[in-house]
C-alpha cells in the first residue's frame, strides 16, 4: 500500500473516532458529571431511583432498539443512520439543556433520546463504517476509532467541569453536547 492511501485511509480512521467521540464518549462522560448535579437540584425533583431508572433506561436503549438501527443501516446506509443519530442526540440534548423540569422527561430524554441517537450515530455506524471502508488494516482502523472514542473519558470531564463551575449550572453541560 502506497503512502498516500495509507494517509487516506488513516483520515477515515480517525473521522471515525471524532464522530464516536462526540456521539458517544462526549455523551457518558458529561452524563458521570452532569446526572449527580442533576439529583442534587431540588427544582428538578429527581430521586437516586428515578436517577438509577434513566440511566439504566440509557443502557437497555443501547442493545434493545439495535436490530432496527442495523436495518437503518442496511437499508438507508451508514451516512444517513449517522445524521439521523445526531438528529436525535441534539433533540435530546437540547431538551435536557432547555426543557427537562420533571423526572420523567429526564428518563425519556437522557435514557432514550440520547441513548438511541449516541448508538445509532456512535457505536453502530462507526463500527459497520470501518467494516464497510477498511479491508487490508480493518483491525488498526478499528483500534484508532475505538481509541478516539474512548479518550473522551479522559478529556471531556475536565471541560464539563470547567463549563459547570463557571455557570453554576448542569444544563450548560448538556448544552455542551448538543
Amino acid at each position: 500500500m502506497g503512502p498516500l492511501r495509507f494517509f487516506a485511509e488513516f483520515r477515515l480512521a480517525l473521522l471515525a473516532g471524532i464522530i464516536y467521540l462526540c456521539s458517544t464518549g462526549c455523551v457518558l462522560a458529561t452524563a458521570t458529571i452532569a446526572n449527580p448535579l442533576m439529583l442534587a437540584d431540588p427544582d428538578l425533583g429527581l430521586s437516586a431511583t428515578l436517577l438509577s431508572a434513566g440511566f439504566s433506561v440509557f443502557v437497555l436503549c443501547q442493545g434493545i432498539p439495535g436490530p432496527l438501527i442495523g436495518t437503518i443501516i442496511a437499508r438507508k446506509g451508514t451516512r444517513f443512520a449517522m445524521c439521523l443519530g445526531a438528529a436525535i442526540m441534539l433533540v435530546g440534548a437540547t431538551a435536557m439543556a432547555l426543557l427537562v423540569s420533571e423526572p420523567w422527561q429526564y428518563v425519556l430524554c437522557f435514557g432514550v433520546l440520547m441513548s438511541v441517537g449516541s448508538v445509532m450515530a456512535g457505536q453502530l455506524s462507526c463500527q459497520n463504517f470501518v467494516g464497510e471502508w477498511f479491508f487490508d488494516n480493518r483491525g488498526r482502523a478499528m483500534t484508532v476509532m475505538m481509541l478516539l472514542g474512548g479518550s473522551g473519558a479522559i478529556f471531556v470531564p475536565p471541560l464539563v467541569h470547567f463549563l459547570i463551575g463557571a455557570t453554576g449550572s448542569w444544563q450548560i453541560a448538556w448544552g455542551f453536547v448538543a
